[in-house]
């Protein structure tokens, strides 16, 4: 089947500069028949961003991201992470090992490319082994890993089906396919509603990973105040810190899960634009680390 992949940039002249709002998605139907749907969402960022000023000095302090910025964090964080060669590579050195507990908040996250129509999608990986789910992370313990047959043997471990690579002269590394952390039971209001003052983060224009540290980088963010949101934006910020520090400080997810399938994939060790999908529910962190870019 076809798979069409739409990626439209927004010039927009907002109250400092012109700001630049992102709108894809990767998709085996209409492409116009989704954007139709969601030009009100796309609507509301425009005139958010619009108001939104540049963020100036640091911040530390509590923070929901949106399901889309929210996917990648699962994406950079647990995913990467756990891959077996990045495990092996600068998880274990630095004492973080499976059974290792990401936070108190009993969350579970899956790499699951059995799901048919989501651009990772696939029967067997490139070593020829049939794929089925694996849950890497449950009830918020360190409970599995991705695998190729390298990694596998390596470490004695049942392995997993993500070997995989972008080119057929590629060596076959350990990558992700869908991999998404599964829904909440908080409805999002009530999630806000917990908040004296923090951050809802919005949009995203991606993320990256290097060792233990991680960044994603939001469209923008709405000021919470007193358990509601303001009218106060911000724009022009990174969240990043350590994978470690920031898993443990997530306190809460939503009951609403969003699936998504990027245009551009997943790049690890020169083999770039891997087929990636990921999700996530609305995430609620105790505090994150917001840096002005």
């Amino acid at each position: 089947m076809n798979r069409y992949n739409l990626l439209i940039i927004f010039h927009v002249e907002g109250q400092e500069s012109i700001i630049p709002v992102l709108w894809q998605v990767s998709t085996e139907s209409s492409p116009v028949r989704i954007f139709s749907n969601q030009i009100e969402e796309l609507r509301i960022e425009i005139e958010q961003t619009v108001q939104g000023k540049s963020l100036k000095d640091k911040l530390k302090l509590p923070v929901i991201l949106d399901q889309w910025p929210a996917s990648h964090f699962v994406h950079e964080c647990f995913g990467h992470t756990s891959e077996a060669d990045n495990y092996m590579e600068y998880a274990c050195v630095n004492g973080y090992s499976l059974g290792y507990r990401w936070s108190d908040y009993k969350f579970n996250v899956y790499d699951d490319p059995t799901l048919i129509g989501h651009k990772a999608y696939y029967g067997i990986d490139d070593e020829g082994e049939k794929s089925f789910r694996t849950q890497i992370i449950k009830e918020g313990i360190w409970s599995d890993l991705l695998h190729s047959s390298e990694t596998k043997k390596k470490l004695q471990a049942k392995g997993s089906c993500n070997g995989r690579k972008v080119s057929y002269d590629d060596i076959i590394l350990p990558r992700m396919s869908i991999t998404y952390m599964d829904k909440g039971n908080e409805n999002i209001n009530d999630l806000i509603s917990k908040i004296e003052y923090g951050l809802f983060c919005k949009g995203s224009w991606g993320g990256g990973s290097i060792g233990t540290k991680f960044v994603i980088r939001p469209s923008y963010g709405i000021i919470i105040k007193n358990g509601s949101l303001s009218n106060l934006i911000i724009r022009r910020f990174d969240i990043k810190g350590c994978k470690f520090e920031a898993a443990n400080n997530i306190v809460g997810s939503s009951n609403e899960l969003r699936i998504f399938n990027p245009v551009f994939g997943c790049d690890k060790n020169n083999q770039n634009n891997l087929s990636v999908t990921q999700g996530a529910p609305h995430i609620y962190f105790r505090e994150l680390n917001i840096y002005p870019i």
